[in-house]
C-alpha cells in the first residue's frame, strides 16, 4: 500500500468528530448495520463535496458518467478522491487547486471511453489551478484520437508564488493515442516521481516551451510513436530516467525519433544518470540546445530504426556540457546499430565534450560538420576552438633506454605510446628502422644519447620520409610525425 494511501486510512480511522469521510459504492446495495446511519456507509455525491477524503469504488456505469462525475465532485472542490482498486471509466477528470486523485495501486485503473477528448486528466481552471496531486494509479487513453493521459497546462496564471506545484507520483499510462504526459505554460515546480508510459502514439513526456523549473525522477518512457522525452522547455531537471523504443508504434519503427529530444527551445536542463536505449536514431539529440548540462548518463544500441544512430549528437549546441556518458551498440534489432558514441554537426559555441566513453560500431566520436566546440578523451582530444590555450611545461612519458645496432628496429610503444624514446649506440650503425605507431598521427622524440651517428634505412623500409639522408647526430634528439595517410615519419623542422 501507498504512503498516500495509508495516510487516507489513516484520516478514515480518526477518531475526530470533526473530520468528515464520505465512501460511495454505488454497487453496495447491502443493508446498513444496525444503529449505523446511512451516512456511515454511503454519502450522495453532491454532499462529497465538503468530505475531507472520498473514498470511491467503481462503478458499473461504462458510460464513465457515473465515475467521472463522483471523482469530479471531489477533486473540483480541493478534496482528494481515493479510489480503490478496479477499473474507472471516465471522460474528463478535471481537478481544482489542491485536489487530488490517488489511487491504490497499478491496479486503480482509469479507463477513457469513447468520444472523449481532450486530456483523461488535466487542470479544472488553468489561470487559477494549483497544487494538483495525481498518484499511484493507471491511466489508459486509447478510445480518442489523439487522447492524452494527463496534460496540465497554467495557461493566464500570474498568482503568487509564481510555482503551480502540482505533484505527480508513480502514475502509468498505457495506450496513449496522443502524448502520454503533456506540460503546457506556467508549469513550474511540478514534481514527477516514478511511473512512466508504454504504447503511446505521440510523446511519452512533452515538457513544451512554457514548462520550467520543473523536476522529473525515476520516469520511464517506453514504446513511443513520437521522441521519448521532448524537452523543448527551460530548467528541467531529470535524473534516472529511462527513454527506450522511441519511434516505434508497435508494428513499424520510424527514422528520426530520438530517447531524449533537446530542441532549440532547450535551456538550462540538466540530464543525470539517464538511460537511453534502442530508440529509431538518436539517444540524445541536441538541436541548437543552450546551456544544457548531460551528466553521467547511458546510450546504448540506438539507430534501431535507421543507419547513422549516435548516443549523443549534436548540431549547433551553444554552451553545453556533455561528460561521462557510457554505452555501446548491444541491440539485437535491424539495423540497430549505434554507430557512434559522440556525433557533431553544425557551428558550436563553448560546447564540452568531457571524457565520454560511449562508442558505436564505427568507433567514439564522429565529425559531421562545424567548429567550435571542445572535445577530450582517453583516446584522442580536438582543442583546435580554443582561442587560448596554457600548459606548464611539457612533460614527456619516457620509454626504457633501447640500443641500437645496425638494421635495428627502433620500438615507439615498448611499454605503451610513449613520447620520448631513448637510444643508445656502441658505434655509427645504418640501415634503422623507426616502427610504425598504433595509432596515426603519433608525435615522438627520439633521444640519442651515443657519441655515434644514427642513419636511418631507405624509406620504404625505415618508414622515415627522407630514408638515408635522415642522421641523427650524436648526442642530439629529433622529434617525428606519423602521417596517416603516406604511413610514413616525417622530421619536425
Amino acid at each position: 500500500m501507498t504512503d498516500l494511501a495509508l495516510s487516507a486510512l489513516a484520516v478514515l480511522t480518526n477518531p475526530q468528530k470533526n473530520v468528515k469521510i464520505a465512501v460511495l459504492d454505488p454497487n453496495d446495495t447491502s443493508t446498513v448495520p444496525a444503529g449505523a446511519s446511512g451516512s456511515d456507509k454511503t454519502m450522495p455525491i453532491a454532499s462529497m463535496a465538503s468530505s475531507v477524503f472520498g473514498v470511491l469504488f467503481p462503478s458499473a456505469d461504462s458510460s464513465g458518467a457515473t465515475d467521472t462525475a463522483a471523482i469530479n465532485a471531489i477533486c473540483q472542490a480541493g478534496r482528494t478522491a481515493y479510489l480503490v482498486p478496479g477499473t474507472y471509466y471516465v471522460t474528463n477528470l478535471l481537478p481544482d487547486s489542491n485536489g487530488g486523485i490517488i489511487g491504490s495501486g497499478p491496479d486503480t485503473v482509469l479507463q477513457s471511453v469513447s468520444g472523449t477528448t481532450g486530456a483523461v486528466i488535466a487542470c479544472k481552471t488553468p489561470a487559477t489551478t494549483v497544487q494538483v496531486t495525481i498518484a499511484s494509479l493507471t491511466i489508459i487513453p486509447n478510445t480518442g484520437s489523439s487522447l492524452m493521459g494527463i496534460y496540465l497546462d497554467n495557461t493566464g496564471f500570474s498568482g503568487n508564488p509564481s510555482d503551480v506545484r502540482h505533484t505527480i507520483r508513480d502514475v502509468w499510462v498505457y495506450q496513449a493515442s496522443g502524448d502520454a504526459f503533456k506540460f503546457g505554460t506556467n508549469i513550474r515546480g511540478l514534481v514527477m516521481r516514478g511511473g512512466g508510459q508504454y504504447h503511446g502514439q505521440g510523446y511519452g513526456l512533452n515538457v513544451t516551451s512554457g514548462a520550467t523549473d520543473n523536476f522529473f525522477t525515476d520516469v520511464i518512457s517506453g514504446w513511443s510513436a513520437n521522441h521519448g522525452f521532448n524537452l523543448a522547455g527551460g530548467n528541467n531537471m531529470l535524473k534516472g530516467c529511462k527513454a527506450f523504443f522511441a519511434g516505434y508504434n508497435g508494428s513499424t519503427w520510424g527514422t528520426t525519433q530520438c530517447g531524449f529530444e533537446l530542441p532549440s527551445t532547450s535551456t538550462y536542463n540538466v540530464l543525470v544518470g539517464c538511460s537511453s536505449q534502442q530508440n529509431a536514431l538518436h539517444g540524445y539529440d541536441l538541436q541548437s540546445a543552450l546551456h544544457c548540462t548531460l551528466s553521467g548518463n547511458e546510450a546504448d544500441s540506438n539507430g534501431a530504426g535507421t543507419t547513422g544512430g549516435a548516443g549523443v549528437n549534436t548540431n549547433a549546441a551553444t554552451y553545453c556540457s556533455i561528460s561521462g556518458t557510457t554505452g555501446n551498440n548491444n541491440g539485437g534489432l535491424t539495423p540497430a546499430a549505434q554507430q557512434y558514441g559522440i556525433q557533431v554537426a553544425g557551428t558550436q559555441t563553448g560546447t564540452v565534450f568531457n571524457f565520454n566513453p560511449v562508442t558505436g560500431t564505427s568507433g567514439p566520436f564522429n565529425y559531421v560538420s562545424g567548429f567550435g566546440y571542445t572535445y577530450l578523451s582517453q583516446t584522442n582530444s580536438d582543442f583546435s576552438q580554443a582561442s587560448f590555450f596554457k600548459t606548464p611545461a611539457l612533460v614527456l612519458a619516457a620509454d626504457s633506454v633501447q640500443t641500437v645496432t645496425s638494421s635495428y628496429t627502433i620500438l615507439t610503444a615498448t611499454d605503451g605510446n610513449y613520447a620520448a624514446i631513448p637510444v643508445t649506440a656502441s658505434g655509427a650503425v645504418t640501415g634503422v628502422i623507426l616502427q610504425a605507431p598504433s595509432n596515426a598521427w603519433t608525435r615522438v622524440t627520439v633521444i640519442n644519447q651515443s657519441a655515434f651517428t644514427i642513419t636511418f634505412a631507405a624509406s620504404g623500409t625505415s618508414h622515415v620520409a627522407d630514408g638515408t639522408s635522415n642522421v641523427i647526430p650524436a648526442l642530439t634528439a629529433r622529434t617525428f610525425v606519423y602521417d596517416g595517410n603516406t604511413s610514413l615519419w616525417y622530421r619536425v623542422a
